[in-house]
């Protein structure tokens, strides 16, 4: 059994309990829509640190980029060239041995 509740659903009860009026809604559903509201809070901020944390990052990574003229870039880029270059090498060697094992494979049958 799966049932939905939304946050707008969430202050329906909470304010209703809070009018005291016949509230159709038990103690636990009362305090399960109280803490699901505090969650939605907490959720609330941590999105907006979260949103804070990565503009600083950001704006610092930028700041940064403009200082050292994309020196990381570049030498990231020199090490993936290089380490390509690398790895073809190697495929290359391992692509010739397996050729000379079929080929080795061939010539005794």
């Amino acid at each position: 059994m799966y049932i939905q509740i939304t946050k707008t659903d969430c202050v329906k009860i909470v304010n209703e309990s809070l009018q005291g009026g016949g509230s159709n809604h038990s103690e636990i559903e009362v305090a399960l829509a109280k803490k699901c509201l505090s969650l939605y809070d907490r959720l609330g901020q941590i999105n907006n640190e979260r949103t804070e944390y990565f503009e600083a990052i950001y704006s610092a990574t930028i700041k940064f980029e403009k200082a050292t003229k994309g020196a990381l870039k570049h030498k990231r880029a020199a090490d993936l060239e290089r380490e390509s270059r690398s790895h073809f090498a190697q495929a290359v060697k391992l692509d010739g041995e397996l050729k000379e094992l079929i080929d080795q494979k061939q010539k005794k049958e």
